[in-house]
């Protein structure tokens, strides 16, 4: 059995290594979801993962007066999320084929159509007594949303603005990680990828990318998820 010193040791040495990979991910393998089969091509190992899109995203979960943002992959898209996890293709179904919206925490992009929060991660979108900074925030404006009329600068479906002009509300919540196949989602590109690692490098390497290339826009925690 290793004990937490010789842990400790291996950790220092992995971080001191500094290895990760470089700002356009041009390194790792990765999947272009488009269709429910795409999954299956997502191993059930242990990775790191980033997500990318060239669907507009055009708030986020941090700060961006305080955070600095991944530049763009040119002819790519945009990187919105990074994260870790024990079995990449389960997760990644959490966050890009959901198919209801109770269970593990997603991204957040749709605005969830309904006045009852469910039973779930759920985050606000909007949310009218925000004194704990639960509302997200605008890209253009790098403030947060603080009006019922600001969600309209999201970018949302015909539906999804509907829901907001029927709505008397004071509370508006995310949609629980999103579906790909989706009529809003599914004529963008989805790209999921992957490096393949034991456990206690994941975390490292995903701290270690943001640290030197950003904090993707769509992350609320600092590292782990």
């Amino acid at each position: 059995m290793i004990s937490e010193k010789e842990t400790l040791n291996m950790l220092m040495a992995i971080k001191n290594s500094g290895w990760t990979p470089d700002k356009n991910l041009s390194e790792l393998k990765y999947v272009l979801l488009k269709s429910k089969e795409d999954f299956a091509k997502l191993p059930k190992t242990n990775c790191a993962y980033w997500i990318v899109t060239n669907e507009p995203i055009r708030h986020s979960m941090c700060s961006p007066s305080k955070y600095d943002f991944p530049k763009e992959i040119v002819g790519v898209g945009e990187i919105i999320y990074n994260g870790v996890s024990k079995s990449l293709k389960s997760r990644i179904e959490n966050h890009l084929l959901r198919k209801k919206c109770e269970g593990q925490s997603a991204i957040s992009v749709d605005l969830l159509i309904s006045s009852d929060k469910p039973n779930s991660h759920v985050k606000f979108a909007f949310k009218k007594d925000f004194k704990k900074n639960t509302n997200p925030f605008l890209i253009e404006s790098k403030s947060r949303i603080t009006s019922y009329e600001d969600l309209f600068d999201l970018n949302i479906s015909v539906q999804e603005k509907t829901f907001l002009k029927n709505s008397n509300n004071n509370n508006v919540y995310f949609w629980n990680g999103i579906n790909v196949l989706w009529d809003k989602h599914v004529n963008y590109d989805w790209f999921v990828y992957y490096y393949e690692c034991e456990d206690i490098m994941s975390s490292i390497i995903e701290n270690q990318w943001r640290e030197r290339f950003g904090k993707p826009k769509l992350c609320t925690y600092n590292g782990g998820r």
